[in-house]
């Protein structure tokens, strides 16, 4: 069975966090969107599709049975930030140079919990929230998110159109992680992020 390669680009419509643990009062995030990630959203989505005008999608073992078969159906590489220049994008490796990519891509948010009968704020309950911003922080260009899906032959999934209602990462009740999907092209060479990689289908 054979696998067809689309490469897919969204441009971050909100602030992104994917948690990668804390230092002191920091929640920091990773620099790139785990394929893992991105199948919980498809999942996600594809889920509450199915279940529209028959009610909330409440019952786990539809997310269950829907996340299987994202499984058995998609594969996925890492998502990069990335910069476009006309209508080609340029992925920012974070590893290349994380001070400048860190300067250009990342912020910070910080809140707190609130103590009502004080008026103040909760004691120990300060937090900042890193993430990678819509915009570039010197020239406030977008910021788009680049990498690779691997559809199986047979797919039944409406993967493409679930993609369009994507939202990834923490904090999404804030509204963080709003994708728009820009780009979903199906590519016939096996070469990924420019050579850099190459695709080997399994058989």
């Amino acid at each position: 069975m054979s696998w067809k390669i689309h490469r897919i680009v969204f441009r971050l419509r909100s602030m992104l966090h994917i948690g990668c643990g804390r230092v002191g009062n920091l929640q920091r995030t990773l620099l790139y969107v785990p394929g893992r990630v991105l199948w919980g959203a498809l999942t996600m989505r594809l889920t509450r599709d199915a279940a529209n005008g028959t009610g909330p999608a409440a019952d786990s073992q539809d997310y269950k049975r829907v996340g299987d078969e994202v499984h058995r159906c998609l594969g996925y590489t890492y998502f990069y930030p990335a910069a476009r220049t006309g209508k080609t994008y340029q992925i920012a490796w974070p590893w290349a140079d994380e001070r400048a990519f860190s300067r250009r891509f990342l912020s910070s948010y910080s809140g707190t919990a609130l103590d009502y009968p004080q008026q103040s704020a909760a004691t120990g309950m300060l937090r900042e929230v890193e993430f990678i911003s819509p915009t570039t922080l010197d020239t406030g260009e977008p910021v788009f998110l680049a990498g690779y899906v691997f559809e199986r032959d047979g797919c039944p999934l409406a993967w493409k159109d679930a993609c369009k209602r994507l939202q990834i990462g923490g904090e999404r009740g804030y509204g963080w992680g709003d994708l728009e999907l820009m780009e979903a092209v199906e590519q016939i060479d096996e070469d990924l992020f420019d050579g850099k990689a190459k695709f080997k289908g399994a058989g």
